[in-house]
């Protein structure tokens, strides 16, 4: 699956308030957008049979700890091969774990670059929520892959906040800010036998997918994402029926605790059923043409307190 348009543009501290309102335009217009972030490393690994608290434990330990390096933005639709993709490089240290150092190096991050022309993530932030562009909103889906680490810095960067105490606060406040939430690795457990076979990466669900690789810059924020987008895309043509499964908020690692946005969302003034993308029909044809966006009913309204928040 070609894309137009597929370059990746970087963003650093002398060309961010340029390139910030076509970022801004780009999350306004578009339905789907798929996340990945680079970070300085772990300072907590999590054993493989631990459970969901534990690891949300190690997650929130390590992104309270260590710094963004990178967070990479891909703007898309099911309907056309039209990608936008931007790699935002962030100021960090330099002074980062051995291991994570090799590995960012190995990937062509200038660590020493991004120390000396990064942006600054308080920035960031600011510009991310000033725009008004990057607050939930109906009819938008956020896409990862493995995405419990970028949800997490994601979350830290737009709640302006440290990460919940919980798993269940955290569910609770990524859909209070994010809204719809999809993990392809998740989904692919319902693509078939191969995709359940041995560890599968984001490399090798592309090579199943038979998606063409966009680029060589793997283990960057900006490739990846672009990455996960057309593998997500992909998968929906191949496997319409995801559409119909309740597969959305559940992320890799986390499943037992679904991310779910309220049920209703107040705009100007009224109040809106968000529909899950699933509802969305599937045309019956080769080339799968979707609505770019869920549809809304309109419903009565009525709080949904929380118990994390107050």
């Amino acid at each position: 699956m070609a894309m137009e348009g597929a370059a990746v543009r970087e963003v650093w501290a002398a060309n961010l308030m340029e390139e910030m309102p076509h970022i801004a335009a780009a999350a306004e217009s578009s339905p789907l957008v798929a996340v990945d972030t680079e970070f300085s490393g772990f300072l907590r690994q999590t054993p493989r049979h631990a459970s969901m608290e534990e690891l949300y434990e190690d997650v929130r330990y390590n992104v309270e700890q260590m710094e963004l390096v990178q967070v990479g933005f891909t703007f898309f639709d099911l309907q056309s091969s039209r990608q936008r993709t931007w790699q935002i490089n962030v100021a960090c240290r330099t002074d980062i774990l051995p291991p994570s150092v090799k590995l960012q190096r190995r990937s062509g991050i200038d660590l020493e670059r991004n120390r000396d022309e990064g942006v600054d993530v308080e920035l960031l932030s600011d510009l991310l929520l000033g725009s008004g562009s990057f607050s939930r909103r109906p009819g938008r889906t956020w896409v990862t892959f493995h995405g419990i680490y970028d949800l997490s810095y994601l979350v830290k960067l737009l709640g302006r906040s440290p990460l919940p105490d919980t798993l269940a606060c955290f569910a609770l406040l990524t859909g209070d800010l994010l809204g719809s939430v999809v993990d392809t690795k998740y989904l692919a457990r319902f693509c078939g036998e191969q995709f359940r076979a041995g560890e599968l990466g984001l490399q090798r669900l592309s090579q199943l997918l038979r998606v063409r690789s966009p680029g060589v810059l793997h283990h960057q924020a900006g490739y990846d994402s672009l990455l996960t987008a057309m593998a997500f895309q992909k998968m929906i043509h191949r496997f319409p029926h995801l559409l119909e499964e309740e597969l959305e908020g559940f992320v890799w690692g986390i499943e037992g605790c679904r991310i779910e946005p309220e049920q209703q969302l107040e705009v100007d003034d009224q109040s809106f059923l968000v529909l899950p993308i699933r509802q969305l029909e599937v045309t019956p044809v080769r080339t799968v043409l979707l609505p770019p966006a869920p549809f809304l009913a309109a419903m009565p309204a009525w709080p949904l307190p929380s118990p994390c928040f107050y």
